[in-house]
C-alpha cells in the first residue's frame, strides 16, 4: 500500500495509527524509496489505538511517496499523516 503524501521542505515525522490487538505483523515503511523503519506489532493485546511517530529526512520536494510493505501478516494502517515536528517546550 502507498500514498503520496503533501510536505513542506525540512524535517517532518511520519504519523501511524495501529490497532493494538493487530498482532504478529511486521511492515516495512519507505519514503520515497528509502526504507526509515521496520514496524513489528507483537503482544501484548492493547484494546485501543496505538500512534507511532517516525522521523523523516529533511525534503525540498513538496510531496513524498510513503510506502508500507508487509513482511508478515497484513500491512493494517488506520491513518496515515505527515507532520511538522514541535519544538521542545521552553526553547
Amino acid at each position: 500500500m502507498q500514498f503520496r503524501m503533501r510536505r513542506r521542505p525540512g524535517p517532518a515525522v511520519l504519523s501511524v495509527v495501529y490497532w493494538g490487538e493487530d498482532l504478529d505483523r511486521e511492515v516495512v515503511i519507505e519514503i520515497d524509496g528509502r526504507q526509515i523503519a521496520v514496524e513489528k506489532r507483537p503482544p501484548p493485546r492493547e484494546r485501543e489505538w496505538i500512534t507511532t511517530e517516525y522521523s523523516l529526512p529533511p525534503t525540498t520536494m513538496a510531496s513524498s511517496v510513503v510506502r508500507f510493505i508487509a513482511r508478515r501478516g497484513d500491512a493494517v494502517i488506520y491513518e496515515v499523516r505527515v507532520i511538522t515536528p514541535t519544538a521542545a517546550a521552553g526553547v
